[in-house]
């Protein structure tokens, strides 16, 4: 007896029988091994869409099953599975965020996995935020419109204080995506940033309130020489109350008047300055304190102070008072130009009053810029942390958005470990403080926020072996779970950011494995002469551990492996990363082990000296008030 084209619900007994003799035998059917010709990939979708995941098997599969997680899934509803051949296919529907999950086809002998990763709707802003100037008491407008025009998941702040309708704000969604913001009766301690945010996308504007006072004399022009001294005076109309302190606490300090003349004091150190004039005035208003200053250089603008929520501050230059205080004789001299970026330009400045040493950063305040200058205020006024640049006051001028900052005295991550002649991979982490910070930079001390720039030049090692994490131009605020648009990130390299696919913490792990090789190996772990080849060593995860320098642990390459995984879900957190082995300090064993391994910094200084070159082609080439 011959049985054609056997299937496995063939199997079971066979029995021969004649007359009154019987044979029994058992048939047993297996499944036909199958294998993936094409296994499935990971895929993004956005929420309140369609996900299809398909696979193909070199043979058309007798027996399919499809799991979420460990779930199976049932055919039906949300659920449309499909067999075309060798082609098998989930249809997911109406996708919701807890539809993000790892999916599996299993054909009996071989298993395909991808992670289906659930994006919130894109979003578009069809009309941005403007700038609203106003008086005390009046009323204001911000207007936004989104596309699509069916988004409802929006919020609105101010400073980062979410706003809600209540008899002092308004907030209205109209047909066609517009959304509006009314605020009334409007005091100066509302001015602040206005931010409309969407999909997780933000628009800034900047509200200025100003108080009602005149100036019935014109300050005339005062031209001074390079470390002169020039003091403008001026009445206003409106009867000033000195704030408690001012008067006589300051010794050799005239005293600020009570009558209305108001004085303050410009100083030029690096070169003569040509302004037209300043003027100051205070009032009490509770326990809010406002000072306002005008210099003249470019632009025009009061200043105003909040001590405790560092406001940003409208003005002329930013030679102006210290927000903070309550001297009268305030001013900030520019001492020389430290830095420059592929944006910003950051110059040395100094507290003439207390001699402190502070760095001004200068960012471009134009349209295309306006997110990223505001948005880094916006995170580091809400930042205290010891590997965190801290912001001691910030102004705001039609052309630029001035930080004024820590004064971080130190070197770059790579440059100062360059500076040795020899380091040892067993005293690296204990040498160089990196892996202090992947706490903060991933979210758990700067509480959900990711720096999404980080490389050696935005990490500057103090001479007491202190970390500082500065510029966060690129740094974002994100909800567990939730992936952010690469709209604005120029500079980083991941794989999620090449693909177009979000970002999240993951990607400031990347960025830590990147740093670590190249500390390992004086040399970039994905580099090649072709860019096209850099770009799909990157994409694919192929490592170039050829170039490390001899005799790495094993802990040093498996950390290397698992932070530079092109898989995002494949990285561990940054928790996980701080208890492996190797991180502690437990090197894993390796056949040198019994020696320290040294390494010459040769390599790692000319790898610097290259990618110098390549970032003096990028740096601004913005002309600054302030040159020589």
């Amino acid at each position: 007896m011959s049985i054609k084209e056997v299937k496995t619900s063939d199997s079971g007994d066979v029995v021969f029988t004649v007359r009154n003799l019987s044979s029994r035998t058992m048939l047993f059917v297996k499944d036909l091994e199958h294998v993936f010709s094409r296994g499935l990939r990971d895929t993004r979708a956005e929420e309140k869409g369609v996900a299809v995941l398909e696979c193909e098997t070199r043979r058309p599969s007798l027996r399919t099953t499809w799991l979420k997680g460990v779930a199976v899934l049932k055919h039906g509803g949300k659920y449309h599975m499909r067999q075309q051949g060798t082609v098998l296919s989930l249809t997911i529907n109406h996708l919701e965020k807890s539809d993000g999950d790892v999916y599996t086809c299993d054909v009996g002998t071989a298993r395909s996995s991808a992670a289906l990763t659930i994006q919130g709707r894109k979003v578009v802003f069809i009309e941005e935020l403007q700038d609203k100037k106003c008086l005390e008491g009046d009323t204001v407008v911000f207007k936004c419109c989104v596309c699509p025009s069916d988004f409802y998941d929006v919020r609105w702040y101010l400073d980062w204080t979410l706003l809600h309708n209540d008899h002092w704000s308004e907030i209205q969604v109209l047909p066609g995506g517009h959304h509006t913001l009314t605020m009334r009766n409007l005091a100066r301690k509302d001015s602040g940033v206005i931010t409309f945010e969407a999909g997780g996308k933000r628009t800034y504007a900047f509200l200025l309130v100003r108080g009602h006072h005149s100036i019935p004399e014109a300050v005339e022009d005062i031209f001074i020489q390079s470390t002169g001294r020039a003091v403008f005076s001026s009445m206003i109309t409106e009867h000033l109350t000195s704030q408690s302190g001012t008067e006589d606490s300051t010794p050799g300090v005239n005293p600020m008047p009570t009558q209305g003349l108001i004085t303050s004091t410009f100083y030029s150190r690096s070169r003569e300055h040509s302004v037209r004039g300043v003027i100051l005035d205070e009032a009490k208003e509770q326990s809010y304190q406002h000072r306002r200053s005008h210099l003249d250089k470019q632009l025009n603008g009061p200043l105003l102070e909040d001590n405790t929520h560092i406001p940003l501050v409208p003005v002329d230059l930013p030679v102006v008072a210290n927000p903070g205080s309550d001297r009268s004789h305030q001013t900030y001299s520019f001492l020389s130009e430290i830095n420059r970026g592929r944006f910003s330009v950051v110059w040395q400045c100094q507290d003439d009053w207390s001699k402190q040493l502070f760095a001004a950063k200068f960012t471009p305040y134009a349209q295309e810029q306006q997110q990223r200058a505001l948005g880094e205020y916006q995170l580091l006024k809400k930042l205290s942390h010891i590997h965190i640049v801290q912001l001691h006051s910030a102004f705001i001028t039609p052309c630029y958005l001035v930080l004024i900052q820590e004064l971080c005295a130190g070197r770059e991550l790579l440059h100062n470990l360059a500076e040795r002649d020899l380091y040892a991979e067993v005293l690296f982490l204990n040498s160089v403080p990196l892996l202090s910070v992947q706490g903060p930079v991933c979210g758990e001390l700067l509480q959900q926020i990711v720096h999404l720039d980080l490389k050696s030049e935005n990490m500057l090692v103090t001479d007491h072996n202190l970390l500082k994490i500065v510029d966060l131009s690129s740094a974002q605020t994100f909800t567990p779970g939730q992936t952010l648009p690469v709209d604005h990130i120029q500079e980083m390299k991941a794989p999620e950011v090449l693909e177009k696919q979000g970002v999240g913490p993951e990607t400031d792990i990347w960025a830590i494995g990147v740093l670590v090789f190249i500390m390992l190996s004086g040399d970039d772990p994905f580099q090649s002469e072709l860019h096209w080849e850099s770009r799909s060593n990157i994409k694919k995860g192929r490592i170039q551990f050829s170039r490390c320098y001899p005799g790495l642990s094993e802990g040093s390459v498996s950390f290397i492996k698992r932070t530079l995984n092109h898989k995002t879900w494949g990285r561990p957190s940054a928790a996980e990363c701080l208890q492996l082995p190797w991180v502690k300090g437990w090197h894993g064993s390796s056949r040198h082990s019994d020696s320290i391994v040294c390494f010459s910094t040769d390599k790692l200084q000319a790898y610097l000296q290259e990618q110098e070159t390549k970032r003096e082609k990028v740096r601004t080439k913005m002309d600054m008030p302030l040159s020589n």
